[in-house]
C-alpha cells in the first residue's frame, strides 16, 4: 500500500483505508512533520503495532534525507474520533500532559486563533504587532467555542478562567500566527494570593508636564491593554476603572499620593498595587 501525507507546517491529519483488527477500518494519522512524507515506499513504511484499543502510537523509520523520526496516531474510525479531528481537538491522544498546543489554523493564515476545551467559559488578550491597530482588549471565549485576533506575527496570549474568585489561573502563553492554541487546562495556584504590590524603586517615573502638576499618570507600555483603577483619599475626586490602550497614557486629578491598581485580566490575584505620585507618570513595563 503506497499513500502520501501532506504534513502543512506542524499538524495535518489523513485518513487510509486499510485492513485492520479482521476487517475494514479507517485509520486516521497525524504527523508532526513538516514536509510531504510517502508512506509504504522505501524506508519510510509506517512501522504499526496493530493491537486493540482507542488507539495508539508508532514512529516511521528515520527518512534518508534528514534522519528525523516522525510521531503518528492511529485512532479507529468513531464518531467521536471525526467530531474531534473537525475542531482539532487531539489532545487527549497527542499532548495529554500539555495545558495547550496548535494545530493549522485553515483557512485563517493571517490569525491567531484560540480554542477554549475547558468546561467553562475564560477570559483572553492577545498582544498587538508595533504600529499596529488591532484589538489588545480582553475578551470572553466561551466553552467548546473559538475566537481569532488579525495579527501579522506571533504575539504573548493572555489567559484567565472566567469567575474563579477561589484560585488564581492568570497564564501567558505564545499564540502563533496561522495556528490554532487549543486550551485543554490551565494551571493555577489552588489559593487566591492577594494583590502583589511593586515597590517604587523596581518602577520607574517622570514627571509630568506643568498643566500637569497635579495629576497623577498611567502610560501603557505593554503591547496589551490594561486597566487601571486610581484610588482617592477623598470623596470628591472621581475614581473609576480606565482601559488604557497600548502606547497611551491616562492622568487622574489628585492632592496626594495613591494606590494605584493596575491588571491585564479578571483573574483574581492579577492586578498589581502600585504606589501614584502626583505630579509624575507611572510607567507599566512588566505585569506578568
Amino acid at each position: 500500500m503506497a499513500c502520501t501525507l501532506e504534513a502543512n507546517q506542524q499538524v495535518v491529519f489523513i485518513g487510509l483505508m486499510c485492513h485492520f483488527f479482521g476487517k475494514s477500518s479507517k485509520i486516521v494519522v497525524m504527523s508532526t512533520a513538516n514536509r510531504p512524507l510517502s508512506l509504504g515506499v522505501g524506508r519510510e513504511k509506517l512501522a504499526a503495532p496493530l493491537s486493540p484499543g482507542e488507539h495508539c502510537e508508532t514512529r516511521a523509520f528515520a527518512t534518508e534525507e534528514t534522519g528525523e523520526s516522525i510521531k503518528f496516531l492511529i485512532l479507529q474510525n468513531t464518531s467521536e474520533v471525526q467530531a474531534a479531528l473537525q475542531i482539532g481537538n487531539i489532545g487527549r491522544w497527542a499532548y495529554p500532559d500539555r495545558p495547550v498546543y496548535y494545530t493549522v489554523a485553515v483557512p485563517r493564515a493571517n490569525a491567531i486563533q484560540i480554542y477554549n476545551h475547558l468546561e467553562v467559559p475564560i477570559y483572553a488578550a492577545v498582544s498587538h504587532s508595533e504600529k499596529a491597530v488591532e484589538s489588545t482588549g480582553q475578551w470572553q471565549i466561551k466553552s467548546n467555542s473559538s475566537q481569532f485576533w488579525l495579527r501579522t506575527s506571533d504575539q504573548d496570549v493572555h489567559l484567565s478562567l472566567s469567575g474563579c474568585i477561589d484560585a488564581q489561573t492568570a497564564q501567558v502563553f505564545r499564540g502563533r500566527v496561522g495556528k490554532v492554541l487549543h486550551i485543554q487546562s490551565l494551571p493555577s495556584t489552588p489559593d487566591w494570593q492577594g494583590i502583589q504590590s511593586v515597590r517604587p524603586s523596581g518602577v520607574s517615573y517622570t514627571r509630568n508636564e506643568a498643566p500637569r502638576a497635579q495629576y497623577i499618570g498611567i502610560k501603557n507600555n505593554l503591547r496589551l491593554s490594561i486597566y487601571v483603577l486610581v484610588l482617592s483619599s477623598v470623596q470628591e475626586e472621581a475614581v473609576w476603572q480606565s482601559t488604557i490602550s497600548p502606547g497611551k497614557t491616562n492622568f487622574w486629578h489628585r492632592r496626594d499620593p495613591e494606590i494605584v491598581l493596575v491588571s491585564i485580566g479578571s483573574a483574581p490575584g492579577v492586578p498589581r498595587a502600585f504606589l501614584g505620585k502626583v505630579g509624575h507618570t507611572l510607567h507599566i513595563d512588566n505585569l506578568y
